[in-house]
Parts: C-alpha cells; sequence; structure tokens
C-alpha cells in the first residue's frame, strides 16, 4: 500500500495545466488532525453521452488513497438505479459482463460484488487491469433509458 501511495504521490509532481489538457486530475490534502495524506486522482472519459437531464457529459474514472485505504469508481452522468450489470472492453478485446457494486445514489459502480468479504483485491485488480491497457470502454444501463458507453484512454493514467 505504501509503494502504490508513493507512485500516486510521485503522479503528482505533474503541472495541473499539463494535467488539465489529458482530462486528468490530481489532488492531495492531508488532515491536520490525523496527518493522513489523501490522494484523488480523476480521469474523464474521451467520449460523452447525454445525462440525466439531456446533456452531454463525460463519465470518470475515480482513484481514491486514503491513508491505507484505497477505493476506485467509475462514476457516470447518469442515474442507474440499482442496475449491477456493467460491460467492459479492455483495449480491442471482446467486451465482458461484470456485475459491480453501486453507490447509495445510483450514479457510480465499485469494481466489487455486493458480497465480499475482500473489497481490496477488487480495487487492486481494476488498477492493475488500466495499467496493462491502453483503453477501456465501459457500458452501463441506466434507470430507465437505453445502454450507453464511454471511453477512457488509459495510457493518460500514469499510475
Amino acid at each position: 500500500m505504501k509503494r502504490l501511495l508513493l507512485l500516486l504521490l510521485a503522479a503528482l509532481a505533474l503541472p495541473a495545466a499539463v494535467n488539465a489538457e489529458k482530462n486528468i486530475f490530481y489532488s492531495t490534502k492531508e488532515d491536520l488532525m490525523t496527518d493522513i495524506t489523501k490522494v484523488n486522482i480523476d480521469l474523464l472519459s474521451e467520449t460523452t453521452v447525454l445525462n440525466s437531464i439531456g446533456q452531454e457529459a463525460q463519465a470518470r474514472i475515480g482513484i481514491r488513497c486514503n491513508g491505507n485505504k484505497l477505493n476506485t469508481y467509475i462514476k457516470t452522468p447518469t442515474y442507474n438505479a440499482d442496475n449491477l450489470e456493467v460491460q467492459l472492453r479492455w483495449d480491442k478485446n471482446e467486451p465482458k459482463i461484470a456485475y459491480w457494486n453501486y453507490s447509495v445514489d445510483g450514479t457510480a459502480y465499485f469494481p466489487y460484488p455486493r458480497v465480499t468479504d475482500n473489497e481490496l483485491k477488487f480495487h487492486k485488480s481494476f488498477i492493475k487491469n488500466m495499467r496493462n491497457h491502453e483503453s477501456l470502454v465501459f457500458g452501463w444501463s441506466p434507470y430507465s433509458t437505453a445502454k450507453k458507453a464511454v471511453k477512457f484512454d488509459l495510457k493518460k493514467l500514469k499510475i
């Protein structure tokens, strides 16, 4: 975990303006009460979809490291209710169906099943896949609308 935190902190050395042009954003914040450093990385999708109110919007991959706690997710611009099925297409490989957990507000997916006793292994596996591939097409089914998909350029994510 310390190695991952060091890699995340090293990635933060890039200038913010360059990161913004690449659709990738980094931030760090130290909690003054606990001395825990929080690292956030967000990668915006290269493509857009219509959000819940009919406007074009990007999805984003989020990576959060809060002390020794790791969290990854994909935030969609739509309301998804409790739909668990997502599609993942790494590079030009065949799409795979997976069943991910969803956020309380129904707008994000977490790369682990609803029932698990080890979320960390799923977060680590998702990060490993991002490191080993150049692109990800992520598909999902929003509430009461047709399936949607966005593409992420993982080459921009240096972790």
